[in-house]
């Protein structure tokens, strides 16, 4: 999976970006077929990686975006100039994607999201950063839900866990609590160690996440 980063505008649309670029941030965009015009139906690929797109402002332009990944291992990342960067993720990895966005007044959009790139075989839904697309598992809009989210992150933290390495069934229902307003259940050492060991025995204890 590539995370492709770089200036531009939010669309309304959920996971839909309405790029505004200037000059060859624009033409590297189109290169890459552009955000889809309404939310995509999910799709069976077999994918040998997850490609995402990754921007910085680092010039303080006016309708200023971010995007990033905030945690994740990456198979590799390539960087396109200062601005702009793909990373490639295997399939199966869990990793944080974040869309910031301010104007002149301050913050305008801010999301993070928590997906998996998609096994071969596996559902995953397109989206305009991620190619062919990821499994979404938890989805944070606005302040309070991302001051949720960061919070989460803190709490995992604390435990001396990565948070790549957490249970994707936990984050699928850290994302059923903060979107219904209420802090998500904190995540132990000991609900860690269940997941690792369902991981390494999947006939055991079935698909492992």
């Amino acid at each position: 999976m590539v995370i492709h980063l770089g200036g531009g505008v939010y669309g309304t649309a959920p996971f839909c970006l309405a790029p505004r670029f200037a000059g060859p941030h624009r033409r590297a965009y189109a290169r890459d077929d552009g955000p889809p015009t309404r939310p995509p139906e999910l799709t069976m690929t077999a994918p040998t990686s997850t490609r995402i797109f990754i921007l910085f402002d680092r010039d303080h332009e006016r309708d200023r975006a971010n995007l990033y990944t905030r945690f994740g291992h990456p198979l590799k990342r390539l960087d396109r100039g200062r601005r702009i960067a793909f990373e490639y993720y295997a399939p199966g990895e869990v990793f944080s994607y974040v869309r910031w966005q301010s104007n002149d007044y301050g913050t305008e959009r801010w999301e993070v999201f928590i997906c998996q790139a998609p096994r071969p075989g596996e559902k995953h839904r397109p989206v305009p950063w991620a190619k062919p697309g990821v499994i979404v598992l938890l989805h944070a809009a606005g302040v309070a839900q991302v001051r949720r989210f960061w919070a989460m992150l803190d709490q995992i933290a604390k435990q001396e866990i990565d948070a790549a390495d957490v249970s994707p069934e936990f984050y699928r229902l850290a994302h059923v609590a903060i979107s219904s307003g209420l802090n998500p259940p904190a995540y132990t050492k000991a609900k860690h160690a269940a997941h690792l060991l369902r991981r390494k025995s999947p006939c055991v204890f079935g698909k492992a996440g």
